[in-house]
């Protein structure tokens, strides 16, 4: 708009030095400058439109790059296939028969029969050799009484009596027929001591019994007795050697 406008105007402006009557070199001044001013008017159109035009750019188009795919840092190995590992069949187990349990019954104890032998049995026959051992050394002592009694006048009655009952209560024994000959001996050994032994006895224990009735042992007495203890000691040792002891 602005280029038509000066177009007119310089035109305009030539008609009218050409009715004024101006000069022709006048007017082809106008014209030639009117014509200049065109030329630059339409030089300064195309720059604008030039200016004011969108330039186009040229983008190239994104060339096929290849993406590298990102590697695993670790590289999982090969697992080797597992081979065929052969599985054992297991055996035919027979199968456990129906086997009856046996019903339970009742059950009375019967007791054993009697024994042929007695349920207590008797004792063992007693030690010979110690009982006879034992009796020897009563007989023994009465005679060591004598003895006492000779030197100082008086016998002690008491202790006399009880080694003279305790001989004699061990004369009848029970023993195994094997010391039936020991057995014998010492029987005879305590026979002679009884016999010998007994008047002095007598006097002893009837002043046990009444000490008011005391009087004295005779002489007689004394000696039979002190000989009556030596010849039943000699028996019974003879008993104990026999039986298997020691004299």
């Amino acid at each position: 708009m602005k280029r038509l406008f000066a177009v007119l105007a310089l035109a305009v402006f030539a008609l009218g030095l050409a009715a004024c009557g101006a000069s022709p070199q006048a007017v082809e001044t106008a014209i030639a400058q009117t014509q200049a001013v065109e030329q630059t008017l339409a030089e300064q159109q195309a720059q604008t439109q030039t200016a004011g035009a969108p330039t186009a750019t040229f983008t190239a188009s994104p060339t096929n790059t290849s993406t590298n795919t990102p590697v695993p840092s670790n590289t999982p190995t090969e697992t080797p296939i597992p081979t065929d590992t052969h599985t054992p069949v297991p055996s035919d187990t027979p199968e456990p028969t129906d086997t009856a349990t046996p019903a339970v019954t009742s059950t009375k104890t019967v007791p054993p029969p009697p024994s042929a032998t007695p349920t207590n049995p008797p004792p063992p026959p007693p030690d010979f050799v110690a009982i006879a051992t034992d009796v020897r050394a009563q007989v023994d002592s009465i005679g060591g009484q004598i003895d006492q009694a000779l030197r100082l006048g008086f016998i002690d009655c008491q202790q006399l009596v009880n080694s003279y009952d305790y001989v004699v209560n061990r004369r009848n024994l029970t023993l195994p027929g094997n010391l039936a000959g020991p057995y014998a001996t010492y029987q005879a050994g305590i026979d002679v001591f009884i016999d010998k032994v007994h008047d002095i006895y007598g006097n002893c224990a009837g002043f046990l019994a009444d000490p008011s009735k005391a009087g004295g042992i005779p002489a007689q007495q004394w000696a039979t007795a002190r000989t009556g203890v030596n010849d039943s000691r000699d028996l019974i040792t003879q008993a104990i050697v026999a039986a298997g002891g020691t004299p």
